[in-house]
């Protein structure tokens, strides 16, 4: 089961993260009758040699804000960090966070500015690797428990 599997990896001193949302702004609380807040949709984890996606819960969240002295992985990872924390995730100070887009961009310093700085454009310019995220329309609008993992693509 995907939930046991996360909880394993989270366990590790390092490992991947990336979340899945309805929308772009992790400050959006939704506003007149018919929107609703963007929310997270799922978030996957990968220690490098596993990953596994789980639907967002409040005790996902519990699990992932005790995580501590962990050095956790993301690309443009101060979006996902600031969703959690605005879905009342608080992820722990002790952490060490590594955001591989910062790190791309020191990378592609210097080259022009077109340079697609996406996870897409940094897979495939620096690990030959091509990225479908076209994906993610198997799960947008997504409401019940997931048994697969469609985006664990974006983070092993």
């Amino acid at each position: 089961m995907d939930k046991e599997l996360f909880y394993e990896i989270i366990k590790s001193p390092r490992f991947a993260l990336d979340i899945e949302t309805t929308g772009l702004n992790p400050f959006s609380k939704g506003s007149g009758l018919l929107a609703e807040p963007e929310r997270i949709l799922l978030i996957s984890v990968s220690d490098g040699i596993r990953a596994a996606a789980v639907d967002w819960t409040p005790e996902i969240s519990r699990a992932l804000a005790a995580v501590r002295n962990a050095e956790i992985l993301g690309y443009r990872f101060i979006f996902d960090l600031l969703f959690l924390k605005c879905r009342g995730c608080h992820m722990h100070r002790s952490n060490y966070y590594h955001d591989l887009m910062l790190a791309y961009k020191v990378l592609t310093a210097g080259y022009p500015l077109n340079t697609d700085r996406s996870l897409k454009g940094a897979l495939s310019r620096v690990l030959g690797i091509e990225l479908d995220k076209e994906v993610r329309n198997e799960f947008i609008g997504h409401t019940g428990p997931i048994e697969w993992a469609a985006n664990i693509g974006d983070i092993t």
